[in-house]
């Protein structure tokens, strides 16, 4: 299944909801779906892009996709729950929505699998793909209908990724889709000089935070002062995909709170564990949590 790199419909929140619920709910399905996700990096590509002079002979520039989160647990009856936040705060937001799908397998557990949004007319049918962990498939022609309309929904989730794409049904073409990532979360401590850069090495005014913690899908802390009050420096920590190398990494930097600009970062492999810098007034370490321990209050 081919999914474009534009943004998402006008309509996409409902659907994207309902799937990952559904796919939760099927008891095949690996723990790793378990957690929150965001689509950090595809909302700073296009961030970029955006950016970039437009070029006269190109086409008219995607529609933006909107920041999104998905918080995905186990719900009492056995059914996977789905909340969405708009925007990412570190698991907060405001909460647009909660669906839930459930999924029918076929004898034996071989095939594909149905799935069903309780509430409303749809189903989508997944197989498959490649590997034993990865699943997609499309809705049928006029077996989707969300928010009133019918809809032609693809959809494929792995490990790695999620992705939903959807239109109505009539229209040309599909529309872009939503690319969620897993949130993989890090604890640490940090150690600054109050003075900041231009600090004395002599200079014992510091502060020290024996804990933070921060998700790898684009999260920023406002570091603390010893008093409690905050610094005029952030932490920032994200994976992404610089354009002139097409390698992703996982970068964590110290950004200026006035100037929105990094101070200095160091990046890592994006399967590393361990991460951590030293700029002398300033030094800050990371570690990878347990899975088990990858949501947000954990």
């Amino acid at each position: 299944m081919h999914l474009p790199r534009a943004a998402r419909p006008a309509r996409l929140l409902a659907g994207s909801v309902s799937l990952v619920a559904a796919v939760a709910a099927c008891a095949q399905t690996p723990l790793w779906l378990a957690g929150e996700w965001n689509n950090h990096e595809q909302v700073w590509q296009q961030r970029i892009d955006a950016a970039k002079p437009a070029d006269a002979g190109a086409a008219q520039r995607p529609s933006e996709v909107p920041h999104r989160q998905a918080v995905v647990r186990a719900g009492s009856d056995g059914a996977w729950r789905v909340q969405w936040h708009e925007g990412v705060l570190h698991g907060r937001g405001a909460a647009l929505l909660t669906q839930s799908w459930r999924v029918t397998l076929p004898e034996g557990g071989a095939g594909t699998a149905l799935l069903s949004v309780e509430g409303s007319a749809c189903s989508v049918v997944l197989a498959r793909s490649e590997g034993p962990e990865a699943w997609a498939g499309a809705s049928a022609p006029g077996q989707c209908t969300l928010a009133g309309q019918k809809r032609r929904v693809q959809a494929r989730l792995s490990p790695g990724m999620i992705e939903w794409q959807e239109h109505a049904e009539g229209q040309n073409g599909p529309a872009p889709p939503l690319r969620l990532r897993k949130q993989r979360y890090f604890e640490g401590w940090v150690w600054f000089r109050n003075a900041g850069p231009g600090a004395s090495p002599d200079d014992k005014d510091t502060s020290f935070t024996a804990r933070i913690s921060l998700h790898s899908e684009g999260q920023r802390l406002v570091l603390q002062g010893k008093d409690g009050t905050d610094s005029p420096w952030e932490l920032e920590f994200a994976l992404l995909t610089y354009q002139n190398t097409r390698r992703p990494i996982l970068k964590f930097g110290l950004v200026d709170r006035s100037t929105g600009k990094s101070i200095s970062y160091t990046w890592a492999s994006t399967d590393a564990s361990n991460i951590g810098f030293n700029l002398g007034w300033f030094q800050s370490g990371l570690t990878l949590r347990p899975e088990g321990q990858n949501l947000y209050g954990n």
